[in-house]
């Protein structure tokens, strides 16, 4: 659901002509209307939204593959990213960053990563423990800082520009 209760997306079953069929909607309140849907091969997965509603992430027809779809729910146009290995799990105003848990092959089975719209590989990968599968991360409106609860309660707040900064002054901007 949009932040500020405009909007709705749902992920289910309904039976069709030729059996049970699963699909993605998206519809806007109070008045319920629907303003987009489609057909997607298996569950679409975390729902991130922007924070001002207007960008959708979704398991899409790549899902097979690890990969990823956006719509830009202003212009109903779709963004595929077949090859990402990944769900996107937030989005930052205007799809400028996005945020995901990676694997890593490490102990823990994923770790958050901060990445830079449109692209698959992160700019940044946060050592610590897994974020919690159970509280998404979140983008504050402005898209300044990106937070997520771990595993073991530990809530990490990072604001972006002073993680761009420090990184800056070893050597390793972007």
């Amino acid at each position: 659901m949009a932040r500020d209760g405009s909007l709705v997306a749902l992920d289910g079953i309904s039976d069709g002509p030729e059996g049970e069929v699963r699909s993605l909607r998206v519809f806007s309140l109070p008045e319920v209307k629907d303003m987009w849907h489609t057909v997607v091969k298996r569950g679409a997965g975390i729902l991130p939204l922007d924070p001002f509603a207007r960008f959708l992430g979704f398991r899409g027809k790549y899902a097979d593959r690890g990969g990823h779809s956006v719509i830009d729910l202003q212009t109903l146009q779709t963004e595929e990213m077949p090859e990402a290995g990944y769900s996107i799990s937030a989005f930052g105003p205007g799809v400028k960053y996005f945020a995901a848990a990676i694997a890593d092959g490490r102990a823990y089975p994923e770790i958050p990563a901060l990445f830079r719209g449109g692209q698959v590989t992160p700019l940044v990968v946060f050592a610590g423990d897994s974020p919690s599968p159970d509280i998404p991360f979140n983008f504050n409106r402005a898209g300044t800082h990106l937070a997520w609860t771990q595993n073991d309660g530990v809530v990490v707040v990072c604001e972006i520009a002073e993680a761009q900064r420090r990184l800056k002054e070893i050597g390793l901007e972007w």
